[in-house]
């Protein structure tokens, strides 16, 4: 490892500002080429797969070219290897989408949900109308494109169903948010995760604002074939 960290200082970091833009250049290229293959390979993957891949591949880069540096191995190896590499991490992380997606509480919510609107159990006002509000099992409203939510009473739904079926639920509202956030789900303007929205003409909420298409990605895409 001492030789390792000798080796980068001694190559790359007699120039500093040339060394970081071409970490960063190398970043984007890498990262612009596992989003398109994962997206090729799979239709779900968190969106923080490509840059941890890309992040990866530089490091590998960097012990190639240490190795051949030292003579260890030759240039054809290292085109050998990082290929091989590159084919490992990628297949690995399609395999692993469809476990990230059932582990992943933004899904599990997103799904729980579905089952929750599909059977009655729990239902939504279309934005605007004058439907009871005070009704068991109302969580919020919706229009054609968008889930508008009052995140307490539709997570409280959520966790129940989780019990129910013997599972756990176990994440709190405010974590889920932010979740909800990061996987591209919950749309957000500035700083707040929360939107106010008029839900009728004379009344004003403060609610989660959840994109359909993203939600059911399976269901949109079986609407547009």
């Amino acid at each position: 490892m001492h030789s390792y960290v000798d080796w980068l200082r001694e190559t790359y970091l007699c120039d500093e500002k040339s060394f970081v833009q071409g970490l960063s250049d190398t970043f984007k290229k890498y990262r612009t080429e596992v989003t398109s293959e994962l997206s090729e390979r799979c239709s779900n993957f968190h969106t923080r797969v490509p840059d941890t891949l890309a992040h990866l591949m530089i490091g590998f880069d960097f012990l190639l070219a240490f190795l051949n540096a030292k003579e260890e191995i030759g240039v054809q190896d290292m085109e050998n290897y990082k290929s091989s590499f590159r084919n490992i991490i990628v297949t690995s992380s399609v395999r692993n989408s469809s476990i990230v997606e059932s582990e992943n509480y933004s899904y599990q919510f997103c799904d729980k949900m579905k089952s929750l609107l599909d059977s009655g159990r729990c239902s939504v006002n279309f934005i605007g109308s004058d439907c009871d509000m005070n009704r068991k099992g109302f969580i919020g409203f919706e229009d054609d494109n968008y889930y508008y939510l009052i995140m307490n009473a539709a997570l409280s739904e959520v966790v129940k169903l989780s019990k129910e079926m013997g599972e756990s639920f176990s994440i709190g509202k405010n974590s889920l948010i932010q979740q909800l956030v990061d996987d591209g789900i919950m749309v957000v303007k500035g700083k707040r995760n929360t939107t106010t929205v008029r839900v009728t003409d004379d009344r004003q909420m403060s609610v989660a604002v959840l994109d359909k298409s993203k939600m059911f990605p399976d269901m949109e895409e079986a609407k547009n074939s």
